[in-house]
């Protein structure tokens, strides 16, 4: 999770005990948005995107929205079009996907010819897909969230 250094209202909740994901939230205006960094190596058990669905339900209820990033490493090509199969595990996340409200909002590429880094969000958001970072194109996720007003407070004694 990358920041700008000025930006002093992210906290680090949790690292999940089920998942490979860190949990966290960002203090916004409206209130804590959670954030979720997300990976599924590949060919891993579908109870690691199944068990999903209850870390979503402990952090969504906390938020005013959700956004979960990531390399899902899972093709679905009726939801995901650059995928190789319609996998059961796909369904699963477009699934639920749906039940949160989470739009998938990378669409093209990012890893050779498919769609494996994903950016599930109740927010709107700008997505570039850049070069090349290792195997994978990084990805950038831009959201308009306003952020809570600060100033400095110099006490003279």
């Amino acid at each position: 999770m990358y920041a700008k250094t000025s930006l002093h209202n992210i906290v680090h909740d949790l690292h999940s005990g089920k998942v490979e994901c860190s949990w966290h939230y960002i203090h916004t205006d409206l209130g804590p948005v959670c954030i979720g960094n997300f990976y599924r190596p590949p060919g891993a058990a579908d109870e690691i995107i199944s068990s999903l669905t209850e870390e979503l339900q402990e952090h969504a209820e906390r938020c005013i929205g959700t956004i979960i990033i990531g390399d899902f490493n899972i093709h679905h090509r009726k939801w995901l079009k650059h995928s190789n199969a319609n996998s059961n595990i796909g369904a699963v996340l477009q699934n639920i996907s749906q039940e949160f409200a989470l739009l998938q909002c990378v669409h093209e590429p990012t890893r050779g010819k498919y769609l494996l880094d994903l950016v599930l969000s109740d927010f709107p958001s700008k997505i570039r897909v850049l070069p090349m970072n290792a195997d994978h194109n990084a990805v950038l996720a831009c959201f308009d969230l306003q952020m809570p007003a600060t100033r400095k407070i110099i006490r003279r004694g």
